[in-house]
């Protein structure tokens, strides 16, 4: 009975644990991209995967290719399921799949649980931002499950099956998120630069060969990784998550507090731990997994989207580090103390968002998308070239496409034309300016802005003021015939309210 109950308490506490962060990872959706995500989903499944970018107002023959059709495939189906809430049950368990199994990879690294609390409330903090619905759940998943124990030299206990395990991620990463996947790659080679002996080295190398015939045999990602690094120069700009690291400190003396301090400064505890990990003169054996922790803690360096990389690199790298903390004053302790206050700061960031919305209720952040107003626009059956608010071109295409098309959206593919309106747009004097500037270029004529952002004009009539945005319309006949149909769809409301 003893033995049970023994082999019972990690088991019982991996599930409490799983249950905790999948309470903190049910949240409401207030990330961009899931919208664009299921839109390009319901394109594919009706349509095959585009060739030109459909959902663009102003270049719709444009050149485009998805990368990530497996995800997108996914959330189609599963909106057309359940809708948004059944897409927050699904993202918060991948969420806290992977961060119950890093715990438990940290616990199996460092032989301590406070280490291991340690290590995932430094997850927890850095990874905050991107508790979004994206492929990134995703990715956190394969991360977790195939390149870090890859990376720590896991496969040297069952090589053949490793390789194997490897090529099927390939495939179904590449296909899911293949720009994610390439970082598959980069670790399977530091294997075979830093591979102690030659049978390392060739193993690396037809490991590496296979994982890059996985990518290449992925639907859509040879294509995919092509476009986005065709166009990456377009779009750098407009991506705070493609910043470095050190962004968060602007942020900090603006104002974001000991979050934003801290989002800065830990990222750089993997570059530290590799200096302090080399100093311990670890094996040869150990020479690829240092090399992909200098990697990782690169990414969490110089890419705020990566951040989370630097606690990757504490569970690579715990052997070494372990020499070194056991000199310390009961380390445990401090371990414990440390966790505390890195969540005690998480917590300060996050629960005010929850003052006024229960988190596991609410399916949309509320005031963040045009909700009253698109669901006015769609009801009216009115579908036309939107000028709109960058972060509400997903959500404008998940309510009304196919039929609408908007001048940006999260997928941040516009052309050099369309960014340099943008970058005019956000000056206020100029954005009547813009509107006619996007009516002539690209026939767009209608817009749904901000409430107050544009001013009256003569060429522009306001159809409809809602709780968050403004919808205008280019004076003529179709705008009297969209004002009709809005205002019969407000009647029908309010007589059945």
């Amino acid at each position: 009975m003893t033995d049970t109950r023994l082999r019972a308490t990690p088991a019982v506490g991996g599930l409490a644990l799983f249950a905790a962060l999948f309470a903190w990872c049910l949240r409401p959706a207030w990330g961009i991209d899931i919208f664009f995500h299921v839109a390009i989903g319901r394109e594919i499944l009706a349509h095959g995967v585009p060739t030109t970018d459909v959902f663009s107002a102003a270049h719709p023959d444009a050149a485009w290719a998805p990368f990530q059709l497996g995800y997108e495939l996914l959330v189609a189906l599963l909106d057309r399921a359940g809708g948004l809430d059944l897409l927050r049950v699904f993202h918060a368990g991948v969420f806290a799949t992977a961060l119950t199994w890093l715990a438990v990879r940290a616990r199996r690294a460092t032989g301590s649980v406070a280490a291991a609390a340690l290590i995932l409330a430094l997850t927890l903090l850095l990874f905050d931002e991107r508790l979004r619905m994206r492929p990134h759940a995703l990715n956190l998943l394969f991360e977790v499950a195939v390149l870090l124990p890859f990376a720590a030299g896991s496969w040297r206990l069952d090589p053949g099956r490793a390789r194997l395990v490897v090529f099927a991620t390939a495939v179904l990463w590449s296909f899911v998120h293949a720009m994610g996947a390439l970082w598959l790659l980069a670790v399977v080679g530091t294997v075979l630069v830093a591979g102690p002996g030659a049978t390392d080295r060739r193993y690396a190398a037809t490991t590496l060969a296979l994982a890059s015939a996985g990518v290449l045999l992925a639907p859509g990602a040879a294509a995919g990784i092509a476009h986005v690094l065709s166009i990456q120069d377009r779009w750098l700009p407009f991506v705070p998550e493609l910043q470095p690291s050190w962004t968060w400190f602007r942020l900090w003396q603006d104002g974001g507090g000991a979050y934003a301090l801290l989002a800065g400064l830990l990222p750089w505890l993997g570059p530290l731990a590799v200096v302090l990990a080399l100093a311990t003169r670890p094996p040869p054996a150990r020479r690829p997994t240092l090399l992909a922790a200098a990697g990782l803690a690169l990414g969490a360096v110089l890419l705020v989207r990566l951040s989370y990389y630097a606690a990757f690199v504490l569970v690579l790298l715990a052997p070494e580090l372990r020499t070194l903390t056991r000199r310390l004053w009961r380390p445990r302790l401090w371990a414990l103390a440390l966790s505390l206050a890195l969540l005690s700061v998480l917590a300060a960031h996050v629960l005010p968002r929850w003052a006024s919305t229960n988190p596991w209720t609410t399916t949309l952040s509320p005031g963040l998308f045009p909700v009253a107003e698109a669901r006015v626009l769609d009801r009216a059956g009115i579908r036309a070239r939107i000028w709109n608010e960058t972060d509400w071109g997903g959500y404008l295409l998940y309510v009304l496409h196919p039929g609408a098309t908007v001048a940006s959206d999260g997928r941040i593919t516009f052309a050099p034309d369309v960014a340099e309106l943008l970058r005019a747009d956000e000056h206020p004097s100029r954005r009547l300016a813009v509107a006619e500037a996007a009516y002539q270029r690209y026939g767009i004529d209608l817009m749904v802005r901000r409430r107050g952002a544009l001013p009256e004009s003569p060429q522009w009539e306001l159809l409809l003021r809602g709780p968050t945005a403004d919808v205008w319309s280019r004076r003529g006949p179709l705008s009297e015939s969209r004002k009709s149909a809005i205002s019969r769809v407000l009647e029908s409301t309010a007589a059945g309210s």
